[in-house]
């Protein structure tokens, strides 16, 4: 009888062992199986760079696909009609595809045989053992349901005093990386807790402070989820989603906000030209050597330094130099990274990159007399505004944005980006739209 009751405890044990002892991540997958060569590269990757194993992958998609074993079909269709009615009131406020990336707050309907999930972006790269970001989710505290690091741009700054004012709250969230406690989201939404009461406050229209700054889906509510409700967050350290973005480059806040002293574990390819070497990467069965990465960035910036395009997300610069550093930075050896760093120094101050770049036809900088890096007017700030305004405010005919006629918000020229129109259309509809 003890020796049964031995067995038994002793099968229970080795049996939670076996369910600990695995990981499960998530993509989110719409528009067919178009996407499914993107998904399997960067799941065959997670898979090289990871000690802890097997690392289970799930496709949340909204139309069936083709069965393959290195997956587990989950589909949208499944949500519930409270969560779905939730989803569609939210979709309202984004813009361009932010509808996608509102799933991932459901998720917990979705992928219910799961306990905990990473929800990754495809374009990611891993630089150090994903079994290290796994083992965050020992480190959240008790009511904790949603891991996140903070956005590593100003683009919401003015949610909080972060950095003028240290002690106050730091705004801003990235989504590209995502530790979900689906049990915990499930126990609260059934015990009608603060999690569901917020996601049933902004899909009735009571969250609008935070949609009127870029209203990039998931990450957007999240930032003002972890404002309103901050025990519900987890902080991912800042090497575990090290973010290339530049669109805030000439910001003057940029430097504090982009800082981060760790070398980089995951690099997160959120800007168009650099996810290009992500991608490259990624198709290595292992995690990059230092010699692949620079000769990876050094084909892209042959391919790009001597481009005439005006758009500057395409242009080899300065900042694509910095952000190229931050992937060396996890590539390359602590000794090297040094010298990356000596050689690089801080990121240059407000507009220098684009005065370091002639473009046909205009001055240094490429931009108009008087006007400054971004090509806005004189005495504007880094996001476009005039003069006395504030992050969000408009000025009359101007969106919050601080959008110039046939200008994107970068001081690009029209039709440089395919959602700066219905950017300035919602964003100055937004009061009417519908809840």
């Amino acid at each position: 009888m003890h020796s049964a009751h031995s067995f038994a405890t002793a099968r229970h044990t080795a049996l939670n062992t076996a369910i600990a002892a695995a990981m499960d991540v998530a993509f989110i997958v719409v528009g067919g199986a178009k996407l499914l060569p993107k998904a399997r590269q960067a799941a065959a990757h997670l898979n090289a760079t990871s000690t802890l194993q097997p690392v289970r992958v799930h496709l949340v998609s909204d139309k069936p696909l083709p069965a393959q074993p290195w997956f587990a079909l989950h589909m949208l269709t499944a949500l519930p009609p409270h969560e779905a009615a939730l989803h569609k009131n939210m979709s309202r406020f984004g813009v361009g595809p932010s509808f996608i990336y509102m799933y991932k707050p459901f998720l917990y309907s979705v992928l219910s045989g799961l306990e905990r999930v990473l929800v990754l972006d495809f374009d990611v790269l891993l630089l150090g053992d994903l079994r290290e970001l796994w083992e965050q989710f020992d480190a959240f505290g008790t009511k904790a349901l949603l891991g996140l690091a903070y956005s590593q741009s100003p683009e919401y700054g003015g949610l909080g005093t972060w950095p003028h004012k240290p002690d106050g709250p730091r705004a801003g969230r990235n989504g590209g990386v995502q530790l979900q406690h689906l049990q915990r989201m499930r126990d609260d939404v059934a015990a009608g807790g603060s999690y569901a009461r917020d996601l049933r406050r902004c899909a009735a229209g009571g969250c609008r402070k935070q949609w009127l700054l870029p209203r990039l889906g998931d990450q957007t509510y999240y930032t003002g989820l972890c404002l309103r409700e901050p025990a519900l967050c987890h902080d991912v350290p800042c090497q575990w989603n090290r973010q290339l973005s530049n669109r805030f480059w000439s910001h003057r806040d940029f430097a504090p906000w982009h800082a981060c002293a760790a070398p980089t574990r995951l690099a997160h390819g959120n800007q168009p030209l650099l996810e290009g070497p992500i991608f490259e990467l990624q198709r290595q069965q292992r995690r990059p050597l230092c010699a692949e990465c620079r000769a990876t960035f050094a084909a892209l910036k042959a391919k790009w330094l001597n481009s005439t395009t005006r758009n500057p997300r395409w242009r080899w610069g300065v900042d694509k130099e910095f952000m190229r550093d931050v992937v060396l930075r996890g590539c390359c050896d602590d000794a090297t990274a040094d010298a990356i760093d000596d050689a690089t120094g801080p990121p240059p101050p407000r507009g220098a990159e684009l005065a370091l770049q002639p473009r046909p036809g205009r001055g240094i900088g490429g931009a108009r007399r008087n006007h400054s890096g971004l090509g806005l007017r004189r005495n504007h700030s880094g996001l476009g505004l005039r003069r006395n305004h504030s992050g969000i405010g408009p000025r009359r005919s101007h969106s919050g944005l601080g959008l110039r006629r046939n200008h994107t918000w970068a001081g690009t020229r029209k039709n440089a980006t395919r959602y700066t129109a219905r950017q300035m259309a919602v964003h100055l509809d937004v009061g009417t739209a519908p809840v």
